[in-house]
């Protein structure tokens, strides 16, 4: 599994004045290695919206401000605004799992919830100059308690591309566009 699916990360704070350029490279506790990108879903997202995937994933590269309570100095220009957390990959795995966080903060009811079938899967994905190709789904419907996994997953026999749907013991052709549809 790690061979195919680790890649590496590099988190950075980075000086938030324009003119300033500087970066310093922070190492996260449990290392750099990852497994999955664990990605969010955005706080305030309504259960009717659909989000595509490749939204999520650039989401989670976006430069994002830290709080003004960080204390932050910047060696270069001495300017003290609170810094840019950036997220860059060092080292691509061959396959890309995504991990999707489905509970959002509802900020009517405030409290969180999970949201169902808000994930628009894409055929593929691409960024940072690597393209990644979807071969399987994994879907689960419940609570963090309890629930229920089952999973499509990509298959190519005789340059044909076929779908199918795991769940449990069975196994069937995925119907139209399943998982690409909100069905």
């Amino acid at each position: 599994f790690a061979s195919v699916c680790c890649g590496e990360k590099q988190n950075a704070l980075c000086c938030s004045s324009p003119a300033c350029n500087y970066r310093r490279d922070v190492n996260e506790e449990d290392g750099n290695t990852f497994e999955a990108l664990k990605v969010n879903i955005p706080a305030g997202t309504l259960a009717t919206e659909r989000i595509p995937l490749q939204a999520l994933v650039e989401e989670y590269f976006t430069p994002e401000r830290m709080e003004s309570s960080f204390l932050f100095s910047c060696r270069q220009c001495s300017s003290s605004a609170p810094p840019l957390k950036k997220v860059r990959l060092t080292l691509m795995p061959k396959v890309l799992v995504v991990y999707i966080n489905r509970v959002s903060w509802d900020p009517v009811r405030k409290k969180n919830v999970t949201l169902e079938n808000i994930v628009e899967p894409c055929k593929a994905l691409s960024f940072f100059g690597t393209s990644y190709t979807l071969c399987s789904v994994i879907f689960h419907i419940g609570t963090h308690a309890a629930g229920h996994y089952w999973c499509c997953s990509r298959h190519i026999v005789g340059g044909l591309e076929t779908w199918w749907t795991y769940d449990d013991s069975n196994r069937r052709a995925c119907r139209k566009n399943e998982p690409f549809s909100s069905e």
